[in-house]
């Protein structure tokens, strides 16, 4: 195993965003089947000057699903054919915008 992963492992993102001084942006889907919404409002809890954009129908990789369905939410991970969700590029932009 990698050293470097398994250490990452050990680490809670919201103590490390709570660090942080610099502006942060979370972008979560809600269908994502990694990170969970709660994962992320926990994320702005703990860095509430963070900027949290939830985006619906969308998974980790930021595309487009239309269910809950596991494995036709993860065959979208491959799919470099797929743009990604509505939503997602605007969010980023409006962070940009607002440094």
């Amino acid at each position: 195993m990698c050293k470097g992963f398994s250490s990452a492992a050990l680490l809670d993102p919201a103590v490390l965003a709570a660090k942080i001084a610099k502006p942060i942006l979370i972008v979560q889907g809600q269908r994502d089947l990694q990170v969970s919404v709660a994962d992320a409002n926990r994320l702005k809890q703990a860095a509430p000057s963070a900027t949290l954009v939830i985006l619906p129908d969308t998974n980790h990789v930021l595309k487009e699903v239309g269910s809950d369905e596991r494995t036709a939410n993860i065959s979208t991970y491959i799919a470099d054919n797929l743009p990604l969700a509505p939503g997602v590029v605007d969010g980023i932009a409006r962070f940009v915008r607002s440094l």
